[in-house]
């Protein structure tokens, strides 16, 4: 349902916002062209600091921190620093927005890959951009980003994507589908280890479009100049640089040649 006023959370939730770059901060001057995006009250809760009201989240399991498998309290905890798309920041939010626009358009992606599901807003964006004409296979190791998902599925009242919940580290190269893929957008864990696993499966599957997001990093940006040298056969063809700092944007995508 879009409404165009911005939906009210908690004043905890708006405390942790950066209060000259929310969206709250831009509601008068949001832009007229994707105002449907912003005042959408179903993208809004998947944006804001925690998603459709969850905070029974749980430190990512493997990863050394004290808290591991703790209960946390913060949006930090689902995975990931905002997502695709932030409440805490409407600039870098409009800005990937039109990325994806871009993208899309462009690429015209049937059956997507995406690791690292967060709270779902990639797969909000495939249903506004591709219609329903799309496949979106996605994978994350936080159950709750099922929920996220089947409310995202619901919302559209359509079944195009599909959550596995799975560690891409530890189970990627376990993962089975007869899906052919044509395009992957590797957003999950930033590490070197997490990487190789994630390409070796993008590889597996013969997939010729990939987009690497968080490229400003340099261990990704590294992981992407490495994987370019060993498959001559992918080309770097596009290159999105998000506003800085805000973690948000950053996209690179290789393609096969041919």
């Amino acid at each position: 349902m879009t409404n165009y006023k911005l939906k009210t959370i908690s004043t905890t939730e708006k405390n942790l916002l950066n209060k000259k770059s929310s969206w709250y901060a831009y509601e008068k001057s949001i832009s007229e062209e994707y105002k449907e995006f912003f005042y959408d009250e179903l993208l809004f809760d998947l944006a804001k600091p925690w998603p459709l009201g969850i905070k029974d989240c749980k430190f990512f399991t493997g990863t050394g921190d004290a808290r591991e498998g703790e209960k946390d309290d913060d949006r930090w905890a689902f995975r990931g620093h905002g997502g695709t798309l932030s409440v805490e920041n409407y600039p870098a939010s409009l800005l990937n927005i039109k990325n994806w626009e871009y993208i899309f358009n462009k690429y015209k992606p049937k059956s997507i890959l995406e690791t690292g599901t967060n709270s779902a807003i990639f797969g909000f964006l495939c249903y506004k951009f591709l219609g329903n004409d799309f496949e979106l296979t996605t994978i994350d190791c936080e159950p709750n980003s099922k929920i996220c998902v089947d409310e995202v599925n619901k919302y559209f009242d359509n079944d195009l994507i599909e959550f596995h919940e799975l560690d891409t580290f530890y189970g990627i190269k376990d993962f089975k589908t007869e899906k052919e893929l044509d395009f992957a957008f590797l957003d999950s864990g930033h590490d070197t280890g997490i990487l190789t696993a994630e390409i070796e499966f993008v590889l597996r599957k013969n997939i010729p479009v990939i987009a690497f997001d968080d490229h400003s990093l340099p261990e990704v940006d590294e992981m992407i100049k490495k994987f370019l040298t060993d498959n001559t056969n992918y080309q770097p063809v596009d290159v999105f640089n998000g506003i800085s700092g805000s973690g948000m944007g950053d996209i690179k995508i290789a393609m096969k040649r041919g």
